[in-house]
């Protein structure tokens, strides 16, 4: 019979090593997994190891360890690996349902780990899309009251129209981006109508729905839009006046609110044509709301120092071109709603 010694030189010499021989050996450590036996069977469970030199610190002696494998199917003995802990059919079968129990726990674990991902990412769009910020919380589709208006009055029916449009807009949303087809993915909606009439309401609703729908949005007043741009060149480098231009052209939806109501100069005029220029190149839509009708808005769109009608001409057409109208002239919305 061997000695202690003797096993233990032996083992050293081997590659591969077994828990039970390192046991009988004497040579076992915290780390060394106990020996078992299959519940089934009966037969004792080795788990492979293979010696390996361990890092130490400069100047230390380096010392042999094992590095135990929780794998190693090629061993002729039952073996503890991961799958079944023994080779025996019993312990198969049993090893199989705890295989499904876990794939599916790691299946729910995954879906809550997708949710929780997906609810932070909304809240991320939603705070880029400013729309919480900037906008009353009741301008969603439910609280859009499309039945207070009287179905006698054809007024009602443009109001109508337009709430239909504006939830098929967001139900399509998505064919139309995987499309790629620029003379429907590149289109928004353009709300006219008399103050009051729910534009804004409606068009915050859609972006809003749209957010929900994972899709990148912004919502910004047309003031704020031209002021947020002025103050971006007190940077004396431009970078944050190209990070404003970026995002303006750049972002999936753009919403611009009350289109005319701030008068323009030849600087406005010219950075909204570029916007609404760049994002009809990149069949990007826009969402406008506006009082006016579009002979008027031509009119509240030519600066006073320089009279530039073909500007004006050219925004107009690039609007005409990439949204599609929603008209929605009836009685003040906002009282209507109280």
């Amino acid at each position: 019979m061997k000695t202690k010694a003797e096993l233990r030189a032996e083992l050293r010499s081997k590659m591969i090593v077994t828990n039970v021989e390192i046991f009988e050996a004497g040579l076992d450590d915290e780390f060394t997994p106990p020996i078992e036996n299959c519940q089934f069977c009966g037969k004792t469970l080795v788990v492979p190891g293979f010696w390996t030199q361990m890092i130490v610190p400069r100047g230390e002696e380096p010392s042999s360890g094992i590095l135990w494998r929780g794998e190693y199917k090629g061993y002729k003995q039952p073996i503890r690996y991961e799958g079944y802990p023994c080779a025996c059919n019993d312990a198969k079968a049993f090893q199989k349902i705890l295989d499904q129990q876990s794939y599916a726990e790691k299946i729910k674990m995954e879906e809550s780990l997708k949710k929780e991902k997906e609810k932070q990412w909304k809240e991320r769009l939603f705070e880029r899309s400013e729309i919480r910020a900037n906008f009353p919380n009741h301008m969603t589709f439910d609280e859009f009251k499309v039945e207070e208006f009287s179905p006698d009055n054809s007024r009602w029916t443009q109001t109508q129209i337009a709430y239909r449009l504006s939830k098929a807009y967001v139900e399509s949303y998505e064919e139309k981006v995987k499309s790629k087809d620029g003379s429907s993915y590149g289109k928004g909606l353009f709300y006219s109508g008399s103050t009051g009439s729910g534009k804004t309401h409606l068009a915050i609703a859609t972006l809003r729905a749209l957010t929900e729908k994972n899709v990148s949005t912004l919502a910004v007043r047309t003031a704020d839009l031209f002021n947020r741009l002025r103050e971006s060149y007190n940077d004396p480098s431009g970078v944050k006046h190209r990070e404003l231009m970026t995002l303006y052209t750049q972002v999936e939806v753009l919403m611009i609110d009350d289109l005319g109501k701030t008068k323009p100069t030849e600087w406005t005029q010219e950075k909204l044509f570029q916007i609404l220029d760049i994002r009809a190149n990149r069949y990007l839509p826009v969402f406008i709301t506006c009082n006016y009708t579009d002979d008027e808005l031509m009119e509240r769109l030519i600066p006073q120092q320089t009279g530039d009608r073909k500007t004006a001409e050219a925004i107009i057409s690039r609007l005409r071109g990439n949204t599609r109208p929603a008209v929605m002239n009836t009685s003040d919305y906002r009282l209507t709603r109280q």
